[in-house]
Parts: C-alpha cells; structure tokens; sequence
C-alpha cells in the first residue's frame, strides 16, 4: 500500500510540473469516532491538529502531500496518538467573483492510530470542500473542511475543519 501511495504522490507532483509549487500550514480541530479496541464501545472525540504541506498549484487545481501532525489526547486513562500523510487533489471551481477560489477535493493517503499501546493502521479517503482567497501574488489563505474515512478498524471517520496558509513560488 505504501509503494502504491508513493507512485501516486510522484504521479500528482509531477502532472503539476509547470505550475507554481508551495508550501503551507494548516490549523485544524482534528475530531473523529472510534471504537475502543477491547470493548469495541464506540466514541467521539478531538483534539487541535497542525499539518504541512508541499505540492504544487496552477489556475485549476492544485495538487499536494500533507503531513498531519495530531496533538496527542486521552479517552478513559488510555493515550491516544494519531498521524496521517494524505494526497490531495483540490479543483477550483469558477466563479465570477474575483480573488475568490471556491474549490472541492479528493484525498488519499495513510493514517496510523495508538489507543494506549494497541496500534492499527490503514488507508485514509475522502473528501475536502472549502475557500481559497489569494492576498498577494505568492500567499494564499483557505478555510476548509475535510472528511476523511479510514480503513483503520479502530477508526470510523475524520472531520477537520480548520484553516491553512501556501506560499507558492
């Protein structure tokens, strides 16, 4: 799996070659529902979330790896950790109102979780809608959300709204 998510993110990087890359950040509130591993009880919980990003952008889409990094929480006296490394594919939908990107996407990826020593990983899919607005030439701004469906057997989904910040060059 993690062979087949490296050809993909080569794919994506390289069908951006002519377009700008970029680097960015993202703050998100990171909530998901799982199940406990014994009892199998299943619960809702989140924590604050800060991912990187690095891809590339041109006028219709914009393609990037981003590297979650999940603050870690507890359920119970259990620790729980999480990361995730995702593909995304954002289309920019046009509209006639200038300096505003509404756009729509895809992801992929892979996300591991920790739920107090018992470990389970697996692939990551799903979704992001969200607002891209341009404040200078090389510096964007979006606000987002993502819904990410695992499958992780311990985790059900992912939801993460939250914002984020792309220097392109």
């Amino acid at each position: 799996m993690r062979v087949f998510l490296a050809i993909v993110a080569l794919f994506t990087i390289n069908s951006a070659v002519n377009a700008d890359s970029l680097i960015g950040l993202d703050v998100k509130y990171h909530s998901y529902q799982a199940k406990e591993p014994v009892l199998q009880n299943k619960y809702t919980d989140g924590t604050a979330a800060v991912s990187a990003r690095i891809g590339a952008q041109e006028d219709e889409y914009r393609a990037f790896i981003s590297f979650d990094f999940i603050q870690d929480s507890s359920y119970g006296n259990a620790n729980i950790s999480q990361y995730m490394i995702n593909v995304n594919v954002d289309y920019f939908i046009p509209v006639d109102v200038e300096r505003i990107n509404p756009f729509i996407g895809l992801i992929i990826g892979f996300g591991s979780y920790d739920f107090g020593g018992l470990k389970d990983s697996g692939t990551t899919y799903g979704g992001t809608i969200g607002l891209l607005v341009p404040i200078s030439d090389q510096i964007d701004v979006d606000c987002f959300v993502k819904y990410i469906a695992t499958e992780i057997d311990m985790v059900d989904y992912y939801i993460q709204p939250g914002i984020g910040i792309q220097y392109r060059f």
